[in-house]
């Protein structure tokens, strides 16, 4: 993990502040949509990147 990382080593959890449930509240019911444009393995792998957390690809979606 990367020095200053806002989070700690994933599970594909996040969590966010009360102050940012309507934001979460309409990313959830948009998914539907959002899943047309782009899929969830994508969108998933971005988050390492996004919040700085190191992973190795070859463990990621063995079930897939």
């Amino acid at each position: 993990m990367k020095k200053g990382s806002p989070i700690q080593p994933s599970n594909g959890r996040k969590a966010y502040n009360h102050s940012a449930l309507d934001n979460v509240i309409r990313y959830i019911h948009n998914q539907k949509e959002h899943h047309q444009n782009k899929r969830f393995k994508e969108e998933y792998l971005e988050l390492p990147e996004q919040f700085y957390v190191e992973y190795k690809q070859e463990y990621l979606f063995e079930w897939l």
